[in-house]
């Protein structure tokens, strides 16, 4: 039955009013369950669900896939991450298996899905090493300055005399700022 009659596609949509399943409104018209589909689809209303089997091999109209629940991701340790030269090899081995003419469309839509997951893994490992680089770098110069410093204030304590240095110390405190020891009054 290559057309559908007015009578047809009206009984279409009364059965799919209904509810029925996609296999019992073909079996009713006469038609494919691909021709329904097709048809519904033509026709701008949503495709009717299918008949799901059982294990016991009986029909349920129950419409709902069955899935397996997912693994959790688990977080990888940074040891663990491939360096910018192995996602750059990867790419490249899938760009080039992709020109290879013996691949089925599974296999094309893998590889492009590899190739955008190394690109945004790149991508993001260049968004993480650029700041990196620059905190290292000012890390380096600070430790330079501290080294320097150090150095300036060694040389300096040890051109003074201790006892010199001791004296000039507690000539700084003002009397509010010693601390007495236990069982002493401050004056």
């Amino acid at each position: 039955m290559p057309y559908w009659s007015v009578v047809e596609e009206k009984r279409l949509l009364d059965l799919m009013k209904e509810g029925m399943s996609l296999e019992d409104i073909a079996e009713a018209l006469g038609r494919s369950p691909e021709a329904i589909d097709m048809k519904a689809k033509r026709m701008g209303f949503p495709v009717p669900r299918r008949k799901m089997s059982c294990e016991n091999g009986a029909k349920s109209n129950f419409n709902s896939s069955t899935t397996t629940t997912p693994k959790p991701l688990e977080p990888v340790n940074a040891e663990d991450l491939p360096s910018i030269m192995q996602a750059m090899q990867l790419l490249w081995a899938a760009a080039m298996r992709l020109q290879q003419a013996d691949l089925d469309p599974a296999e094309v839509r893998r590889l492009r899905l590899l190739i955008t997951t190394v690109k945004s893994y790149v991508h993001l490992l260049g968004n993480f090493l650029v700041p990196m680089v620059y905190l290292e770098k000012r890390i380096n110069e600070m430790e330079k300055k501290w080294a320097v410093q150090y150095g300036q204030d060694k040389e300096k304590a040890e051109g003074e005399k201790s006892g010199e240095v001791d004296k000039a110390r507690i000539g700084q405190l003002r009397p509010k700022d010693l601390v007495s020891m236990p069982g002493e009054v401050n004056q």
